[in-house]
């Protein structure tokens, strides 16, 4: 995740750095110089983000409705999001969450506290 944060970052200066002139914005312009400096369009650091996003949601509460999560995340609705998610993991969020719900079991929920204590 720190990766992306930083990448953010410098997508952030890359946009604020882009001038801009009249209705006609180079748009071109500005994807190459995220490609350039970035490895990646603007689009595709969006669905990067969206996936983190997405993948922080499902482990902080594996249980949570999946339509809940695609609209937290930003996602038109939850196939977009499923799709998607399949695209960057190879499974599905509902596969993901299950995973996450034995990580938990097995090992505890974050901050240290064994669910099979409580």
């Amino acid at each position: 995740m720190s990766r992306l944060h930083g990448r953010s970052s410098r997508a952030e200066a890359i946009y604020r750095s882009t001038s801009w002139h009249g209705p006609a914005s180079p748009r071109r312009a500005l994807r190459r110089r995220f490609q350039s400096s970035l490895g990646a369009g603007p689009k595709a650091l969006a669905r990067a983000a969206r996936f983190e996003h997405v993948r922080a949601l499902l482990w902080e509460d594996p249980d949570a409705e999946l339509s809940a999560v695609a609209l937290a995340a930003g996602y038109a609705d939850q196939a977009h999001m499923q799709r998607e998610f399949r695209q960057f993991s190879q499974r599905t969020p509902r596969v993901f969450a299950e995973e996450m719900r034995q990580v938990r079991r097995l090992f505890g929920a974050p901050g240290g506290r064994n669910l099979q204590d409580s």
